[in-house]
Order: structure tokens, then C-alpha cells, then sequence
């Protein structure tokens, strides 16, 4: 048995029985799709009569202490929902809710909403259109409609903790905002806007972010390295190193190290980013590639006196994948410092979850015996030339500034998302070409990179590489990389 609340404007789906309501609600588990599940958490999808609903349960047997203190979650939200509609924000319509609702003899709490069909999450529709590489003429009155949307809960004293692209609902030229759980009523707080523009930087302008901002009542933008920004850095970060759903963890006749399974959100330029790798292709995958490695199968690519770089294939979730392996030199062990691989896995996801572009990692293992200790990274190989081996003069001068400002901009973006590069010369820049996109630079030598402080800029060290007298580098390539880099400083003349 369960008490029935209803909303006061709807109760039931027009065109909808409540009989047939009635009898989907008591065969949920079979006539219901589950859309989502957490411990504290599910939603089901019913269809009656053609029209869809939503159904969100909460099991009464996780988050109790949550419940001592907040209540029931079900009637938090149903509650929380009609405020967004008093305020006139887009949300989803509340139908009831159910008080001591069973599912498969688990007993919760479940509000009851119309569904909003067909419908795509912000974070998926900005990430298909950055994947496509295809402008979308809907996305200036998506930005305004979020802007609108947090005007309006700002002006109705509201705040939301989980406030990011994955609450909001996009449909049929319409922005929804979704979980309204998450909605406070003390006012909007600076994290709550801090957590929305971590959310957006990866795909906004910064035209767009200086327009809502301004138009929300700020005037200079909050610094990207936030504290938000960092928290959920070091977040994805921790996972690295773990065994999880995006992770693994590989140990196999001495060697041990970790593995790239899946991303959340992929990017355009890496094909390892968009593939869902279990832990059984690793298992196969690694030992064939130890094989190959100890049997010298693998091509050697270069050669320095810190390490050796072989090229090589490799087979996951059944596509062929080019790789690149490095070996970092030094063989023995200091008990303080990371080893190299540990360094290089480390630092190259540290730029992965800023949005900066580097080689995607795969796979770190280590082999120690003693005092010695042998080490392999594997890359992904992207295509992709040093900016030193750039033949300039085959470029038009519209591509030449294209290709500078870029790399500027990389750096700068670099340098504000609190990390710095110290060898940020022509070599360790890689351009890769887009068909589409143009040119995309790519920074390596992750083993360089470092936490900044105030004083440090990457541009120097690739300044000082570029100036030689073989070279085509001219001044107004100059001007682009510094324009690229600080397009709103004073240009001086380089001595």
C-alpha cells in the first residue's frame, strides 16, 4: 500500500486512466525500462496509452541518516519542482506522490512527472556537435536560455548545488532544467556558478562567458583554475590510479600499472577516447604487447639520452589502434620521486581533464627487481608533426596566423589552468591536422609539466626555440603567437 499525493493542477496524464496508471505502477519491473540506477537513486520510464512518464524512486534503505535530517527526498523534489514552475522556470510537471512505493519488494518513495520527449542533455547535445565538428545554428538561443533560466532563479532567491550541463534538458528548441532535488532555498551561491561555468568552459567562447556573466551581474570573469574547477580535476584525477568504470588496474608476472577503459566525454582528435574498453581486452591486449616488446617486435620511432620511443599496433575492443611506447632510461629506484611512466600517466591526465590537449595515454606499467626498475607508457599515436619540422613557407599567411595563434592560445590556457610546461620548445609542440578544424596543437614531453606559480609562463622557453637563422619563423608569426597567447597585452617588439 502506498498514499497517493497529488499535484494540485494535474493529477493524472490527460488522456490517461487511472486504472492504467493503477496497474503499470504495480507491474513496474516488467512493464517499465529502467533509465538509471544508483544505491540512492532510480529512474524508470512507463509508457500508458502512448503518453510517457517518469518515475524517480527513492529506496528507504540508503541515505538514512540523509533522511533524519532533509526528509523524504521524494516529497523534496515534488515540492521543489512546483517552485521552479511558480518562479516560471522550465522544468518537468509534477503529477504526484507515491509514499511507501514498492519495486521488487523494495520499499521507497517515488515522485511521479511527465516525461519530456525526444530530449538530449545539454553535455551530450554541445559534445555530438564538438565530436561532428559541425556548427549548430541552435546554439546562440541555447546559451540565452540559459542565461534566462539563471536569472530567474537568481531572482526568485533560488540556488542549485549541482548546477552543469547535464541537468539541463534540451527539446524540441527548448531548455529544461532537470533535478530539482538539488535546488537550495537559501539564494545562489558563487559555487553554484562556479560549478556551471566548469561545466561550459569546454565548449563556451569566451565572448559567451564574459556575455553571461555580465548579463547576470558580473563584470570580470572568475579565474578558470577555481576552486570548483580543481576539485573536480582532482576528482577524475584520483581515478587514474584505480579500478573503476573509466580505469583499471593491471598486475601480470611482475608488471603492474594502470589502464585507459573509457571517457564520459570523448574528443574529436582521439579514437582511444571514444572507444569502451573492458578489462578482458586489456588482459589479452597487455600480454601480447609485453610479448612483442621483450621479443623486440615493435619499430623504434626515436631515440634521446632520457628514452627510447617505439611505434607499434595494438588490437582493443577489436580496432587496431597506433600506438607509440616509450621507455624512459633511468632504471633506479628513488624511494620520494614518482618514476618517470608514473610521472608521465599522471601529468598527461592532468592536462586530459583541463581540455588541453596532449597524446591520450593507455596504458603505465612497471617491472622493479631490487634496486632496478624497467618502465613502459603507450600512447595513442595521433598524426601529428613537431612544430620545428612545419615547412612555413608551403603555408599561406591566414594559415600561418591560424597555426600560431593556436599555439598561443594552448599555452595560455595552459598557464591559467595553473599548470606550466618547462620545456615548451618547437619540438614538444605537436601540430596535428583536422580536415575540418584545421590545425590542432598538442603538448608532449608530459614529464615537463609542472604546477605554476605566478611568475612562470610557458611562451618564453618556445619564444627562445623558435628564433633561428635556418628557420622561416618571421615577426608576424611572432605577432600570432603572442596574440594567440595574451590577445588583449601590450605587443612589445621582440629584442
Amino acid at each position: 500500500t502506498y498514499l497517493f499525493h497529488s499535484s494540485p493542477d494535474v493529477i493524472i496524464p490527460p488522456q490517461v486512466s487511472s486504472d492504467s496508471l493503477e496497474r503499470s505502477l504495480r507491474d513496474l519491473p516488467r512493464l517499465g525500462q529502467l533509465i538509471k540506477s544508483r544505491p540512492y537513486r532510480q529512474i524508470w520510464r512507463i509508457e500508458i496509452e502512448g503518453r510517457a512518464i517518469y518515475l524517480k524512486f527513492y529506496p528507504r534503505e540508503a541515505a538514512r541518516v540523509k533522511r533524519l535530517f532533509l526528509g523524504n527526498p521524494a516529497l523534496r523534489e515534488f515540492s521543489r519542482l512546483q517552485q521552479l514552475q511558480k518562479a516560471g522556470i522550465p522544468a518537468p510537471r509534477t503529477i504526484s506522490v507515491l509514499v511507501g512505493f514498492r519495486i521488487n519488494n523494495q520499499l521507497g518513495d517515488a515522485v511521479l512527472m511527465h516525461a519530456i520527449e525526444p530530449g538530449i542533455t545539454l553535455d551530450h547535445f554541445f559534445l555530438e556537435s564538438e565530436i561532428s565538428a559541425q556548427p549548430d545554428p541552435q546554439r546562440r538561443p541555447i546559451a540565452e536560455q540559459i542565461t534566462e533560466i539563471t536569472q530567474k532563479l537568481i531572482r526568485a532567491r533560488l540556488g542549485h548545488r549541482d548546477l552543469h550541463l547535464g541537468n539541463f534538458l534540451f527539446c524540441n528548441g527548448q531548455v529544461y532544467l532537470l533535478d530539482a532535488y538539488a535546488l537550495v532555498r537559501r539564494g545562489m551561491k558563487m559555487r553554484h556558478l562556479l560549478m556551471l561555468g566548469h561545466s561550459v568552459r569546454r565548449y563556451a567562447t569566451k565572448t559567451e562567458m564574459l556575455r553571461f556573466w555580465r548579463t547576470i551581474g558580473g563584470w570580470r570573469l572568475p579565474p578558470a583554475n577555481n576552486r570548483i574547477a580543481r576539485k573536480f580535476w582532482n576528482k577524475e584525477l584520483s581515478r587514474t590510479n584505480s579500478s573503476n568504470a573509466y580505469f583499471g588496474q593491471f598486475t601480470r608476472d611482475n608488471w603492474h600499472g594502470n589502464y585507459f577503459k573509457s571517457r564520459k566525454y570523448p574528443v574529436r582528435w582521439s579514437l582511444a577516447s571514444r572507444l569502451k574498453i573492458t578489462d578482458e581486452d586489456w588482459q589479452s591486449a597487455s600480454t601480447r604487447l609485453i610479448a612483442q616488446f621483450q621479443s623486440q617486435q615493435f619499430t623504434l620511432h626515436s631515440e634521446t639520452p632520457h628514452e627510447s620511443i617505439f611505434s607499434g599496433q595494438i588490437i582493443l575492443s577489436g580496432v587496431p589502434l597506433n600506438i607509440l611506447i616509450h621507455r624512459p632510461r633511468g632504471r633506479f629506484l628513488q624511494p620520494i620521486r614518482r618514476s618517470a611512466a608514473q610521472r608521465m600517466w599522471h601529468n598527461a591526465w592532468s592536462l586530459i581533464v583541463r581540455d588541453i590537449h596532449t597524446p591520450w595515454p593507455l596504458l603505465m606499467i612497471e617491472r622493479r627487481h631490487l634496486q632496478s626498475l624497467e618502465q613502459l607508457i603507450i600512447f595513442e599515436h595521433i598524426p601529428s608533426v613537431p612544430l620545428s619540422k612545419i615547412d612555413l613557407n608551403t603555408l599561406s599567411r591566414p594559415h600561418r596566423d591560424q597555426l600560431f595563434h593556436r599555439v598561443g592560445d594552448l599555452l595560455a590556457r595552459t598557464d591559467q589552468l595553473g599548470l606550466y610546461h618547462r620545456r615548451a620548445t618547437a619540438d614538444n609542440i605537436l601540430i596535428h591536422t583536422d580536415p575540418i578544424t584545421g590545425f590542432m596543437p598538442m603538448l608532449t614531453h608530459t614529464q615537463s609539466i609542472r604546477s605554476r606559480n605566478k611568475t612562470q609562463s610557458s611562451i618564453h622557453r618556445l619564444l627562445q626555440s623558435l628564433r633561428s637563422p635556418q628557420s622561416a619563423y618571421n615577426p608576424s608569426d611572432s605577432y600570432s603567437l603572442c596574440r594567440g597567447y595574451a590577445p588583449y597585452a601590450k605587443m612589445q617588439t621582440e629584442k
